[in-house]
C-alpha cells in the first residue's frame, strides 16, 4: 500500500537497520523524509561503527558498517536534522527531525465559538 506523504508525526524502527547497508539506510531516510509532516521525527537504531561493539558485529557478520557521521550526512541530504542520538553498549539510536512545527487538526478541537448575546 502507498502511504500518504507528509502525514506522519513519528516513524520508529527498532533493530532493523543494523543488518542493512548504508545505501539501504539512505533509501529509507529519503522515503521517510517524504512521509514526515513538518516537525515530525524518524527514530531508529543502527550499527554505529564509531564504537567497538559495532566493529565486533561486523567481524562476526552480524552487522553492516555505518557510523554517526554518515547517517547525519545522509539525513542532511534529505532535509532532516539529527537532533538526538545515543550509543549504549550494543544499542545505537538516532532521532532525525524534519524542520518545522508539528501541528494537527483533531476532530475534538473547537470548530466554533459560542458568543453570548447582550440584551
Amino acid at each position: 500500500p502507498i502511504l500518504p506523504l507528509g502525514q506522519f508525526g513519528l516513524v520508529f524502527a527498532w533493530n532493523y537497520f543494523e543488518l542493512r547497508s548504508a545505501d539501504v539506510v539512505n533509501d529509507y531516510i529519503r522515503e521517510v523524509s517524504q512521509l514526515l509532516r513538518p516537525g515530525g521525527h524518524f527514530v531508529f537504531t543502527y550499527n554505529n561503527c564509531d564504537h567497538e561493539y559495532g566493529i565486533r558485529l561486523i567481524d562476526h557478520h552480524s552487522g553492516t558498517y555505518c557510523d554517526h557521521a554518515t547517517v547525519t550526512q545522509m539525513a542532511g541530504q534529505h532535509g532532516l536534522l539529527a537532533c538526538n542520538y545515543r550509543t549504549r553498549s550494543n544499542v545505537a539510536w538516532i532521532e532525525l527531525r524534519k524542520p518545522g512545527e508539528i501541528s494537527s487538526l483533531r476532530g475534538g478541537q473547537n470548530l466554533a465559538k459560542i458568543v453570548a448575546k447582550s440584551k
